[in-house]
This record gives structure tokens, C-alpha cells and sequence, in this order.
């Protein structure tokens, strides 16, 4: 069966004001030449994020698919969790290397920010997110182009976090 890559599903779009809404932590642009691997970048993610459940106590995140394409991470106090969201519409490529990404956001309840043991736990485990996607994509990458190009994304969305890899 001679399948074309999938273009990335519309990226989600919410009201500024809504204190409910997701904060954006950080989007990784997917090379076009790994879209067919996708399903399979989401369950080595899922494999990943649940060797991580237990870091740094027992019981400290819960993972969980949701529909499709998302994984949610929930944090034992339940004052916020993380979602990475697969196959997104990216269109800040200028190269045209990358059409999707993976969307990584922040959820609250909106009513209080999350506890600061979340806070300090998700910059902890977003680097390890951010270490095992750059080595998925590498492993997968096509050329010196491609895997300095993921390096990049990573190393950008790594400056968008507070604190540094444990």
C-alpha cells in the first residue's frame, strides 16, 4: 500500500482568557521523512514515560493515552499535568522539512498554579522527554541535515525550561 505522509492535524487554538486553557511549554518539528514512524514514536514516548512513573518516589506521574495521538502525564498532587500531543500542523519550517510536531503543554484547573513539587518535577522529567525524542528522531534521521535540525528544536525547547537536565 503506497501511503503519503499524513499532514499534521490543525493545531488546537484557545481563548487567551480562559484561566482552564493549556500553556505551551515548548513544539518539536517531526522531519516529513519520519511521519510514517509516528505511531511508534508515541508508544517508545508511552514506554519511556511509564520507566518514569516512579521518579522521583512511587507513584509520582500516571500516563495515560488519550485518543489517538496524546499522552497526559498527571502528577500525584493532581495540581497540573503535562500532555504531548503527536502529529500537529507545524508551519514555522522555512525549509519545508518539517509539515508536523509534537506539541508539549502544561493543563491546571485554572483556580491555582501547579504545586511547586510539580514544577520542579516537570523540568526534571521534560529533559528526559526532550533527550529520548532527540535520540528516537537521530536514530530515524536521513542525513547530517535532519539530525541537526532535531538537535536544534530540542535545544530550543530545553531553554524554554527553568531548570537544568538532573
Amino acid at each position: 500500500e503506497n501511503r503519503k505522509p499524513r499532514r499534521g492535524k490543525p493545531k488546537k487554538t484557545y481563548d487567551p482568557n480562559d484561566p482552564e486553557a493549556p500553556k505551551e511549554l515548548f513544539v518539536i518539528p517531526i522531519p516529513n521523512s519520519l511521519l510514517e514512524s509516528m505511531e511508534t514514536l508515541l508508544q517508545s514516548m508511552g514506554t519511556f514515560l511509564v520507566s518514569k512513573q516512579n521518579t522521583p518516589s512511587i507513584g509520582s506521574w500516571k500516563v495515560s493515552r488519550y485518543g489517538d495521538d496524546t499522552l497526559h502525564v498527571l502528577f500525584k498532587d493532581h495540581s497540573a499535568m503535562f500532555s504531548l500531543d503527536f502529529g500537529v500542523a507545524y508551519s514555522k519550517s522555512r525549509d519545508n522539512m518539517a509539515d508536523t510536531s509534537i506539541v508539549v503543554e502544561r493543563h491546571t484547573d485554572g483556580n491555582k498554579p501547579p504545586s511547586l513539587p510539580y514544577q520542579l518535577q516537570e523540568s526534571v522529567i521534560l529533559h528526559g522527554v526532550l533527550d529520548e525524542l532527540e535520540k528516537l528522531l537521530t536514530n530515524d534521521a536521513s542525513g547530517n541535515g535532519q539530525i541537526n535540525f532535531i538537535g536544534a528544536a530540542v535545544e530550543k525547547a530545553r531553554n524554554t525550561l527553568p531548570a537544568r537536565r538532573a
